[in-house]
């Protein structure tokens, strides 16, 4: 997690303020880390043509693209490792166990035997590029119908997946995240064709440390949100709302509304759209209104432009 506070350069009068970034940051990653994690169990819930998805570019398993590094500026998320694995990538050998599923296509008549059909990923101290580590279990179950037994090129795939993330640690020198998720999602699309969108309702607690040790943010979340894919930029976006509960302080919540929250390989934060965070009691109640900016890790706070602290 990150620590310290954001700078602000005042527009008007050139004076540089301080931004409590520190306790903002845990409700602007409980909106789209898990929202990632979720992303990345639809990721694993059918026979994607990955390179058209925000992924590595080409990245296919077998293919000539296939890389083993995977391609994110900073260190590797859990995200983009869980999608290298995914995709048939070699990350941390030895200290991840990746079971793949598969299951019949949803109709007879398709070129292929057997589908992806979700995954389950055991980290053991997987040890990442830039001192990050990941420890836990991911899994993912889908389920597929068809609405008609022989597969044609009108016929529609309706897919449900199931997404289970247990003590999924990631660590850095920085501290630590400790996220436990469930989400349940929804998706259809034309046989052959990738999805555009997919909806999932998600329920999680999200856990945050500072290098020493000390928990400095326990915070519970469910919402349903909605993903829409851009397979010509591999950018996918975020709408809907989560409510939080703060696990440390009594009676404090927050409600998190995002607009067309935009993730773009390359960069671990959101590249567009607007964040609203709304908290009741606590350290700091009151709305705040965050802009993500196409330059990554610039951001607006309540119309202000700030530089946010490097990703670990």
């Amino acid at each position: 997690m990150m620590v310290g506070a954001a700078m602000v350069g005042g527009c008007d009068d050139g004076t540089t303020s301080t931004v409590a970034y520190t306790y903002d940051d845990p409700y602007l990653y409980s909106y789209y880390y898990p929202a990632d994690l979720a992303y990345t169990g639809y990721y694993a819930a059918d026979t994607w043509n990955y390179g058209l998805y925000y992924a590595a570019p080409g990245a296919v398993p077998g293919s000539a693209g296939a890389a083993t590094v995977i391609n994110n500026s900073g260190r590797p998320s859990v995200g983009s490792t869980l999608r290298a694995l995914i995709r048939g990538e070699s990350v941390c050998p030895g200290q991840v166990t990746v079971t793949p599923k598969t299951a019949p296509p949803a109709c007879s008549g398709s070129p292929l035997t057997s589908v992806k059909n979700g995954i389950t990923v055991v980290f053991n101290g997987c040890q990442l590029s830039g001192g990050g580590k990941i420890d836990g279990t991911f899994d993912v179950q889908a389920t597929k119908t068809a609405s008609a037994p022989v597969c044609a090129s009108d016929t529609m795939i309706s897919l449900s997946y199931t997404t289970t993330a247990t003590n999924l640690v990631y660590t850095s020198p920085e501290g630590a995240r400790i996220t436990i998720q469930t989400d349940n999602g929804t998706a259809s699309y034309v046989f052959g064709q990738n999805g555009t969108s997919t909806s999932f309702n998600t329920t999680g607690e999200a856990q945050f440390f500072n290098s020493s040790g000390t928990m400095v943010a326990d915070l519970g979340y469910t919402g349903m949100r909605t993903l829409s894919f851009s397979t010509t930029n591999q950018t996918y976006t975020i709408d809907g709302t989560v409510n939080l509960q703060d696990k440390m302080t009594a009676g404090a919540t927050a409600t998190l509304a995002g607009t067309g929250i935009e993730r773009s390989n390359g960069c671990c934060r959101p590249t567009a759209g607007t964040l609203t965070v709304t908290r009741v009691g606590g350290q700091a109640p009151g709305t705040h209104v965050w802009g993500f900016q196409s330059t990554c890790g610039t951001a607006t706070r309540d119309g202000t432009t700030i530089t946010l602290p490097a990703c670990q």
